[in-house]
């Protein structure tokens, strides 16, 4: 299950790219907003939303965790 405070690796539609975002908070609409993480920093001024089919892993203290879709 997705929530604030979370690391997750998102795979874009547009042109098959994936990127670590930091969960923020959940929008009205359904979506997450979250923020990019660039060169293991969290970048305020690179907002994403994407909603939870777009998430391919989760981040533990081991890694990045696959997870599969019923779980989110």
């Amino acid at each position: 299950m997705l929530k604030a405070g979370l690391r997750v690796q998102v795979k874009t539609s547009i042109r098959r790219r994936s990127y670590l975002a930091y969960v923020d908070r959940l929008d009205p609409r359904g979506f997450w907003v979250g923020f990019k993480i660039v060169n293991g920093r969290m970048n305020k001024t690179r907002l994403c939303i994407f909603r939870p089919k777009h998430v391919t892993a989760i981040e533990t203290e081991a890694g990045l965790r696959c997870v599969l879709q019923e779980t989110l």
